[in-house]
């Protein structure tokens, strides 16, 4: 079984794909409503306002975006270095832009987990001298 901080440290690797995921899903949301917005201003519906308010909401998500990918990257380095292997190595779902489905991660989870355990087994017994009795 993996140790707790590798399982906390691959839990925090999760969470941040997870926001990414929601801000990307928000940022999406967003430009649909300044789009339903800046018709609605065209048509003489909506004040000029709420174009602006959807214009700084949108921006602001785009904002958050690249602290997540930095919290991202810090997470990935901080357990490569717990279980001395880079997260590529056994995690396909490591790209930025693609966070799969509940479905699909809690299959992943599992395999990630698992990998998690056969690597730290590794490095283990790599840097573990064997004694001869």
């Amino acid at each position: 079984m993996p140790d707790s901080r590798s399982r906390r440290r691959l839990h925090r690797v999760r969470v941040f794909r997870n926001r990414i995921q929601v801000a990307f899903e928000n940022a999406k949301a967003q430009q649909e409503l300044l789009q339903i917005a800046e018709s609605r201003f065209a048509s003489g519906d909506t004040p000029k306002l709420d174009v602006s308010q959807a214009r700084a909401n949108l921006a602001n998500t785009h904002a958050a975006i690249p602290p997540l990918h930095n919290g991202l990257n810090q997470a990935n380095n901080r357990l490569s270095l717990l279980i001395g292997a880079t997260l590529q190595q056994f995690d396909a779902t490591s790209t930025y832009g693609f966070v799969p489905s509940p479905q699909a991660q809690s299959s992943r989870a599992c395999h990630a987990t698992c990998c998690v355990v056969s690597l730290i087994s590794a490095a283990r017994s790599a840097k573990s001298p064997r004694r001869s009795l």
